[in-house]
């Protein structure tokens, strides 16, 4: 089939399914690689950068938000990024990890000894403080699941898409711990893992 393959002014349908239509190249259009950044945008990012401060980033869907981190981890050589999508029902918590209480609560009803960590799944934010810490530190061990792939410590670049989503108080709830890279674990005994400074995930 040759372009154009629709015209809109056809007056009957083609004879044969047009079964093969050109490949999709949406994918070209959000590779890192080719995301253009403004001299603000540039100087917004080292700004945050030098701060070791998150960069919130406003603006319409469609204007490239998301796309700059993922340009900012592929020129920093971080990956990809660890993406958190937030919805109307987020917590603070989900930031950092989920913990499956009915799951432990079933399993707590058919034997004594329970491994905790079973239970959780870290989120971006979380991970990323995890993956910034060494995996032979102590405090590092005990928190982290038999399927955690640790291979670090590594930098991150944790993208927290359409916080405006979130309800009201969510922005206020992590405010301290976005801002000093540590979160807690009430359900292991409440330990505070924090990010090392140098190794700090990057928020966007």
């Amino acid at each position: 089939m040759t372009y154009p393959y629709y015209t809109g002014k056809r007056e009957t349908p083609i004879e044969k399914p047009q079964n093969h239509l050109p490949k999709p190249i949406s994918h070209k259009l959000i590779e890192p690689k080719d995301y253009i950044s403004t001299r603000e945008m540039v100087n917004a990012v080292n700004v945050a950068l030098i701060m070791n401060q998150p960069l919130l980033l406003t603006g319409e869907p469609g204007s490239g938000k998301t796309q700059l981190a993922h340009r900012v981890a592929w020129e920093l050589g971080l990956g990809d990024p660890l993406s958190f999508e937030t919805k109307s029902t987020s917590t603070a918590r989900d930031l950092f990890y989920v913990f499956n209480t009915l799951a432990r609560f079933h399993a707590a009803e058919i034997r004594e000894s329970l491994d905790e960590t079973a239970f959780i799944t870290y989120q971006a934010l979380g991970k990323a403080i995890l993956l910034a810490n060494h995996p032979g530190d102590d405090k590092i061990k005990k928190v982290l699941p038999e399927d955690f792939v640790h291979n670090g410590p590594k930098r991150s670049v944790v993208l927290i898409d359409e916080i405006d989503k979130a309800p009201r108080d969510f922005p206020n709830d992590i405010l301290n711990e976005i801002e000093q890279m540590f979160f807690k674990i009430p359900e292991l005994n409440n330990p505070e893992i924090k990010a090392p400074e140098n190794m700090q995930p990057i928020a966007i």
